[in-house]
């Protein structure tokens, strides 16, 4: 993607801003499977974007709803996804028309492709999006603002660099330790906050405040009102004028 179709692409989001699902999940880790096994999903969180409103798919629900106790979910944990996937498909057919925007959920073992498969293997029937309504927020910021425009993890750093709250953010290696410790609430509630931080970097990119590697400086100077041009000219004109300064104590 370059970025004349990068800003397109935004660009649409931004005038149907009522159409825009973003959506996150989390899932046990891909190391620990066979090749022969797809990693079971545990909580799939969509925010809508004009309501503010975000709906959890999620183990720990079902499991509530009922009746099976925490230490029971991993006995019941195949019965208690399908169940879980059959309430998100359902919600998807409902929203099929809307714009997805999502953070690198491109490949077959972490994606939209990885959910298709699973609900499969689970003997469901999944209904597929279009890839016109796809949204990829990391693809389309690295297009927009250059390949460093965050350092790695990207989505955890650019939400440091623009002071958004991390409160209940867990990283990849953390995500795996909880499930291995079957803290599904937990990823559930990290999951939740990721779309809330998506929806954040959107709304900046939406109003040109986004914060980047490449560009905070520029930021930094416009939020305390001094415009980059003001800024630029005063180097000009202490370069100038220390020049002419250097060159009268040379020339008597």
């Amino acid at each position: 993607m370059d970025r004349i179709e990068a800003l397109n692409r935004i660009k649409i989001l931004r005038n149907d801003k009522r159409s825009i699902r973003i959506i996150h999940y989390s899932c046990e880790s891909f190391y620990q499977k066979g090749d022969n096994f797809s990693p079971r999903i545990t909580s799939i969180c969509v925010k809508n974007f004009s309501e503010t409103q975000t709906k959890c798919f999620s183990i720990v629900d079902f499991a509530e709803t009922l009746g099976i106790s925490a230490s029971q979910i991993n006995g019941n944990y195949n019965a208690l996804e399908k169940a879980m996937l059959d309430d998100f498909f359902d919600y998807l057919g409902v929203n099929q028309t809307s714009n997805w925007v999502h953070w690198n959920m491109r490949g077959s073992v972490y994606g939209f492709h990885a959910i298709y498969h699973r609900y499969r293997m689970l003997q469901g029937s999944p209904i597929t999006l279009g890839e016109n309504r796809l949204f990829d927020l990391a693809e389309m910021l690295k297009s927009i603002y250059g390949k460093d425009y965050a350092p790695h993890p990207r989505l955890e750093k650019l939400c440091q660099i623009n002071d958004l709250s991390m409160k209940d953010f867990l990283v990849g290696a953390a995500e795996a330790d909880a499930f291995d410790r079957e803290n599904f609430n937990v990823l559930r509630m990290s999951t939740a906050r990721k779309v809330d931080l998506m929806s954040d970097i959107l709304r900046l990119v939406f109003d040109r405040k986004l914060r980047t590697n490449n560009n905070i400086v520029m930021q930094k100077l416009n939020e305390i009102s001094i415009h980059p041009i003001l800024v630029i000219s005063g180097i000009l004109i202490t370069v100038i004028t220390g020049g002419y300064t250097i060159f009268k104590w040379l020339v008597p």
